[in-house]
């Protein structure tokens, strides 16, 4: 039978690496929860805006790196000129998968898009307020070639598309918009499925 002293020296090296695991899980989770949201939203605004040549704004981030959920609020991109909001979205949920890493393209296995709004404006001159980055990303040269992407359970709620068309001098608006789609992918990937087709 061991003595208090002989188990106590038995069992120190396993609560070191106890003690090693759980620092590591804090400074994971503190990383995820408090730094990506960060990062995300600096650099996500930044990028969109360089790739759009508009100003994207995010209202706030929230990731959660033990589920890989990240939560977009209050997303807006603004017309060429600043003046007001083109594309706005209440809110956008992602739920990604582990596989994103290794199939080299985003597995997502939920994607919940809440009370996006689209304004499409055609002015007196016949040119619609998109015209700008349609051009820029018809003059964007090739990529390297298809985009990889599995999305699954894919929920679009309460969207709104208003067609201002000034140079008729009509205003079309559809509203209450809803989309659900099981999956959409170009990726062999399988994810389960809670979304019916809608």
């Amino acid at each position: 039978m061991l003595t208090p002293a002989a188990l106590a020296a038995r069992l120190r090296p396993s609560r070191r690496l106890l003690n090693w695991s759980a620092a590591v899980v804090a400074a994971y989770a503190l990383f995820g929860f408090l730094a990506v949201p960060q990062l995300l939203r600096q650099q996500g605004e930044a990028l969109a805006g360089t790739a759009s040549g508009r100003t994207v704004e995010l209202g706030s981030v929230q990731f959660n790196p033990f589920t890989l959920a990240l939560t977009l609020d209050e997303v807006r991109v603004l017309e060429a000129d600043g003046s007001a909001p083109a594309l706005s979205v209440d809110r956008v949920h992602a739920n990604f998968e582990l596989q994103s890493v290794l199939r080299g393209g985003p597995v997502l296995h939920e994607l919940r898009v809440v009370a996006p709004r689209l304004q499409v404006v055609r002015g007196e001159d016949g040119r619609y307020n998109w015209s700008d980055l349609f051009e820029r990303l018809g003059n964007a040269p090739e990529g390297g070639g298809q985009a990889r992407f599995s999305l699954g359970n894919i929920r679009l709620s309460g969207g709104e598309v208003v067609f201002d068309d000034r140079r008729a001098g009509v205003r079309h608006e559809l509203s209450e918009i809803g989309l659900e789609l099981p999956f959409l992918s170009n990726l062999p990937v399988k994810v389960d499925v809670f979304v019916e087709p809608a």
